[in-house]
């Protein structure tokens, strides 16, 4: 499980979790971390993927993308294309590898977005 210990006063935090239903475990989770640098660009960016992945894994192509950026949500697509290119996905009864990936595109874009609106009001 990921968790956010709140300690982020100056920066847009975006965590999204998908589960079936609320007794049973993530199929996946996404927590992206993104800080504002002086001339406005993104100076540090973390992302991160529970429940999809055996263990919480963190995606450095990702985050040099984010990383700069002055309009990061033009980088979305190429942020989530980096994220599923580095993610190695297990086999998972609850469903294929296939539908978890998709899924995890979906959790990225909007933890990306609920990121940079919190990054706006912060």
């Amino acid at each position: 499980a990921i968790e956010l210990d709140g300690s982020f006063t100056k920066a847009g935090v975006g965590l999204q979790v998908f589960r079936r239903t609320s007794s049973e475990p993530a199929w996946a989770q996404i927590a992206i971390v993104l800080t504002k640098g002086k001339g406005g660009a993104i100076d540090q960016a973390r992302v991160v993927s529970g429940a999809v992945t055996t263990r919480a894994t963190r995606f450095p192509k990702a985050e040099k993308l984010l990383q700069g950026s002055k309009d990061p949500r033009s980088q979305s697509a190429a942020v989530v294309d980096a994220v599923l290119g580095e993610m190695v996905v297990e086999p998972d009864f609850r469903a294929s590898v296939e539908y978890r990936k998709e899924l995890t595109g979906v959790l990225v874009r909007r933890a990306l977005d609920e990121a940079l609106n919190g990054l706006a009001h912060s």
